[in-house]
């Protein structure tokens, strides 16, 4: 009887939630294996979450390396950053194992042996690395939900490319009442009778229990707290060891002891972690969320950019262990931690992108602008980048998928759509599911509808500019200048035919650009023009963070403020990034304004997850034949000042 618990805590998680799990779950747990001399436990806490004990709460370590040291307690090893195995390359993936290992062995004096995956996502070629690695065992479920099918319940020897490993198939039964228990479809009556009647008498072959503690937690939030998670727990353990064998820690099992069988488990997601089971492998997940598509893309850029640099190896070194922090798999999975929904999961890989991306743009092989198919759809974006800022611009409605101010790292296009059935959205206006949403996204609109009612996604309200492919190109003597251009034939609302071209340059802390709207049809256009920004900003602490300059004082725009008209600028105080955002204009425009938030059920609640705000800048237009108009937007991005700083000024 081989029983253990995990947690995939991936880096960028908020701090309130680590303190939740640490006052609900690990350290209740801890406590009660103390408390029982007889029990052994494996158990897998990534290396983020270790780490995070050293610093904030060191009596955490203390303990586990107490129990360690009685062989009550088993350490996993697996990928330092909670990275998906599969999505890196081989070298990748050694490192970010015997980096968990070497921790784990300085910190508690024994090095781990069995290896323990991020929402159990296997492939056959993890094999050769954990032989690399010295990693004997790994501990997985081998029931697919795709399959409806469980691949074996009996330990067996795998090999691949020569190198063989022992995989320890982790109990289905229990796994699938802990899930239906969490999400309400069984009661704490009805889940403690069907433990009760779990047999694991047979002695033929080992049983391994494994259970997910964000799952306990999420039960016992779904039943308010009557039950606590380590009560669950124990209620767990004694009813699986009440037919079974005493339970043992592997690292005293000989290798190979009893080991009959000899299988292949095929490369695929296995077990209940994940809300999205019914994929086979992660990288479905790039194909179902355009957003993850693009962040894949530029950590295999900076990856490629990394591997021309040769100048300074203390630059080299530092580039890569950034380019190890990038390879967090938290966005690229939705399970009970919000996942691919949360923000701070993808902030944390574009800052350590951003400043990998920073150091070697020093390197002078490395120039900007500079071409590459970040989104792996046969077209190049271009890539440029200013003192402080570094921008991606999409050839698909000549957007920025990207804006990245790099004293902080922050992506203020980090945006998140999702889908209906994962997430409750809060917007108004209708999106596409799984789409990217942009910076600098030109409509066409219908002028007889009222802007509060604007969805781009209705060909009777809008007409979307991204739809359509753009030409891009770049001055090779103003190197951070990128101009973009579209014609546009037969455009509703009367408009006939219409050419916009924009120019964006990046300065040290600003971007300007420059629209140009051109009537190239047979008669008069009249309408109106807008374009989308939609920025995702840091989590705000008030609602009073945008107002506009006027001649004789500050007006506040409150959140709640859907339209505010006759606008030449208005500004966004980011309190998290401690930056201002400055937008204006040289021709007046209206505003209209809405929030984007996704409501997600996590293991603590059901949350409220920001996603990004929309900011939709319209001007009236009325173009004679070949007769054009011109609009200049300027966007300045700036650290505000300490009161310190103020008075020294």
């Amino acid at each position: 009887m081989i029983i253990g618990a995990y947690s995939h805590i991936p880096p960028g998680t908020p701090p309130p939630l680590l303190e939740t799990l640490l006052s609900d779950v690990y350290k209740p747990l801890l406590t009660y294996i103390y408390n029982n001399p007889s029990i052994k436990i494996h158990l897998y806490l990534s290396a983020v979450m270790l780490e995070w004990f050293e610093t904030n709460h060191p009596e955490i370590n203390m303990l586990i390396a107490d129990l360690v040291k009685k062989d009550q307690l088993e350490l996993l090893t697996g990928p330092y950053y909670q990275s998906i195995l599969p999505l890196l390359f081989p070298k990748d993936r050694s490192r970010q194992i015997e980096a968990t290992t070497t921790f784990i062995r300085k910190r508690f004096g024994k090095r781990p042996k069995t290896l323990w995956l991020p929402n159990q996502i296997w492939s056959s070629h993890i094999v050769p690395t954990m032989h690399m690695c010295s990693v004997d065992r790994v501990m997985i479920s081998t029931f697919s939900k795709r399959l409806d099918e469980t691949y074996s319940e009996v330990p067996f020897s795998m090999q691949d490319t020569g190198k063989v490993i022992e995989v320890y198939p982790v109990d289905t039964i229990v796994e699938s009442l802990v899930n239906l228990f969490r999400k309400g479809l069984l009661d704490i009556h009805e889940f403690e009778e069907y433990l009760d009647n779990t047999d694991f008498s047979d002695r033929t072959h080992d049983h391994v229990i494994m259970v997910n503690l964000h799952h306990l937690l999420q039960a016992s939030t779904l039943n308010s707290r009557q039950v606590s998670a380590v009560n669950l727990f124990s209620l767990i353990y004694d009813s699986v060891t009440k037919t079974g064998d005493s339970p043992v820690l592997l690292n005293s099992v000989l290798r190979g002891k009893n080991l009959t069988k000899i299988g292949y488990l095929p490369s695929a997601t296995y077990g209940l972690d994940s809300e999205r089971p019914e994929m086979v492998c992660a990288n479905e997940m790039l194909t179902q969320y355009g957003e993850l598509n693009h962040l894949y893309g530029r950590l295999m850029h900076v990856s490629e950019l990394a591997r021309l640099y040769k100048t300074n190896k203390d630059v080299k070194k530092r580039v890569e262990a950034l380019l190890m922090k990038s390879q967090s798999g938290g966005p690229f999975l939705l399970d009970s931690s919000g996942g691919c929904y949360r923000s701070e999961y993808r902030q944390y890989i574009y800052k350590n992108l951003n400043e990998a991306e920073r150091l070697l743009a020093t390197y002078e092989g490395i120039s900007y602008p500079r071409e590459v198919d970040l989104d792996f759809d046969g077209n190049n974006e271009i890539v440029c980048m200013s003192r402080h800022l570094l921008g991606i611009v999409n050839s698909y409605g000549g957007v920025l998928s990207e804006l990245n101010y790099l004293p902080t790292g922050f992506n203020y296009c980090d945006t998140f759509t999702g889908y209906r059935d994962e997430a409750k959205r809060s917007a108004l206006h209708d999106l596409k599911e799984g789409t990217s949403q942009s910076l600098f996204n030109d409509v066409f609109i219908n002028p007889s509808v009222p802007v509060e009612e604007y969805s781009k996604e209705d060909r009777k309200k809008a007409y979307d500019c991204a739809s359509q492919k753009w030409d891009l190109s770049f001055d090779d003597k103003n190197g951070q200048k990128v101009s973009a251009f579209c014609d546009f034939d037969s455009l509703p609302f009367n408009l006939d035919r219409m050419r916009v071209e924009k120019s964006y340059q990046l300065k040290s802390n600003s971007v300007v650009l420059e629209y140009t709207l051109t009537n190239i049809g047979t008669r008069n256009a009249k309408g109106v023009f807008a374009t989308e920004m939609n920025i995702s900003l840091g989590k705000r602490k008030n609602a009073d963070t945008m107002y506009t300059v006027e001649k004789t004082h500050n007006r506040i725009i409150k959140d709640q403020t859907k339209t505010a008209h006759n606008l030449n600028n208005f500004r966004l105080n980011d309190d998290q990034n401690k930056t201002l955002l400055s937008i204006a204009s040289n021709v007046r425009f209206n505003l209209f304004h809405e929030e984007y938030s996704l409501s997600v059920d996590t293991m603590i609640e059901n949350e409220s997850l920001y996603q990004y705000s929309l900011f939709l800048l319209s001007w009236p237009f009325d173009l004679k034949v070949n007769e054009s108009k011109t609009i200049t937007i300027g966007w300045r991005i700036e650290r505000k000042q300490t009161r310190k700083q103020k008075e020294q000024a």
